[in-house]
């Protein structure tokens, strides 16, 4: 016997609720952001910035589906 994918399977999914999503990521990013905060006497103020934006990156390709 045969088996083919189901066609139809990814219009079944169950929708997340926009509200919800954005709520998790915004709590998520803020939650990440906090813990990147630095000084102005931080020595490792560039790691800080190239987390920050690599947290920023991700968030955008969470929310956008932007690679």
């Amino acid at each position: 016997m045969v088996k083919f994918p189901n066609l139809l399977g990814g219009f079944n999914k169950k929708k997340e609720d926009p509200a919800k999503a954005r709520e998790a990521l915004k709590s998520e990013f803020i939650a990440e952001a906090d813990g990147i905060k630095t000084s102005v006497n931080d020595v490792i103020l560039n790691d800080k910035a190239r987390q920050f934006f690599k947290l920023v990156r991700r968030s955008f390709r969470k929310l956008f589906g932007i690679n």
